[in-house]
């Protein structure tokens, strides 16, 4: 696995780690973290990776740029199990998404997030699933999401989920949402 933990402050770029064998991804950062061209950043289970992805951020993480992410965490393995989890307490934000999670596999998607998440074009907050995993996003109370669409998107895309997975989708907003007026990438309104 690969851990970055302790305080990360990113002057010039992102916070990148790619696991392409097996291990867990952890990355904790107790600082401001900024990408100044492009996500802040970026948890990736690729598609031969196999893990979990954890991000515990108590600082802001932010993108900057068209397009950016505060915080981006995937699975592309769709044999992977493994679960993304996101706890940030600081806030984020970014051009496109504050926080940004796409699993392929069968593992869970959990997000916390507290402090202001900012988004310039689309979503506070996306969880989107792939497999028959849970998605469970909780903002906690003085949290402000400020988007250019929906402040919070949590879908499953799977097509056939078997009741025996007792997969869920559940979101609890303790916060304030200021949703934009961007269209929703289904084209639907926020």
């Amino acid at each position: 696995g690969f851990n970055v933990v302790n305080g990360v402050h990113s002057n010039g770029g992102t916070v990148q780690v790619i696991q392409n064998a097996v291990g867990d991804i952890t990355i904790s950062p107790t600082a401001f973290v900024l990408g100044q061209a492009g996500d802040g950043i970026i948890a990736e289970q690729s598609a031969t990776g196999t893990g979990n992805v954890t991000v515990d951020a108590t600082a802001s993480i932010n993108g900057t740029g068209a397009g950016s992410i505060g915080i981006f965490a995937e699975n592309l393995n769709a044999a992977n199990g493994g679960n993304i989890t996101i706890t940030a307490t600081g806030g984020a934000g970014g051009g496109s998404y504050g926080i940004d999670t796409l699993n392929d596999g069968n593992g869970n998607i959990a997000i916390e997030a507290a402090g202001t998440l900012t988004a310039g074009v689309q979503y506070g907050i996306r969880g989107l699933d792939f497999g028959t995993g849970s998605v469970s996003i909780v903002t906690d109370a003085g949290s402000v999401i400020n988007s250019g669409s929906s402040g919070i998107v949590a879908v499953n895309r799977d097509t056939v989920i078997a009741a025996s997975a007792n997969s869920t989708i559940t979101v609890t907003a303790n916060g304030t949402i200021n949703s934009g007026t961007n269209l929703n990438i289904s084209g639907s309104a926020p």
